[in-house]
């Protein structure tokens, strides 16, 4: 099987950088950091805003179908440029009102779980406050555990 040509020389690069990122020496993968060529760097750019293009253009599209679609509910006394805009208003304030109540909503849980963490730091670690304090010598605290675990069991024997 014979081998394919690679690209001309990195002496020209437009020769050397046609659109396909197979054949082009310089190109590597977009997350590294070796340069890249010119006209492959232009048309990732050109991909993306073209993706963001479609993505517009769909959501513009299947919102003035479902408009069209709500629309053709109302009454045909109504003027059909009027119904639409009637349906349009109401489906932005109802689209409004749903996001108000979820960003509220998330508002409100922040909210208490900030209240529940502060209350948890600040009142957490008051188990012994129905026990008096131990006053302790510095020769107490050299003794080993288990003098004073016996210590403490022939007390309550």
């Amino acid at each position: 099987m014979a081998r394919r040509a690679s690209a001309a020389p990195h002496g020209n690069i437009a020769a050397s950088c046609p659109s396909a990122t197979l054949r082009c020496p310089l190109v590597r993968a977009p997350s590294t950091s070796a340069p890249m060529c010119p006209l492959v760097r232009g048309s990732l750019v050109a991909a993306h805003a073209s993706k963001d293009q479609d993505m517009v253009k769909t959501v513009l599209s299947t919102g003035n179908k479902l408009i069209d679609t709500v629309s053709d509910w109302v009454p045909e006394s109504v003027p059909r440029p009027v119904a639409r805009g009637g349906v349009a208003v109401l489906g932005a304030l109802f689209v409004f009102g749903l996001i108000q109540k979820v960003i509220s909503g998330f508002v409100t849980l922040f909210v208490l779980l900030g209240i529940g963490y502060f209350y948890i730091t600040r009142n957490g670690d008051d188990d012994d406050t129905d026990k008096p304090p131990k006053a302790r010598s510095s020769a107490d605290e050299l003794d080993d555990p288990l003098s004073d675990a016996r210590r403490i069991m022939d007390k309550y024997k």
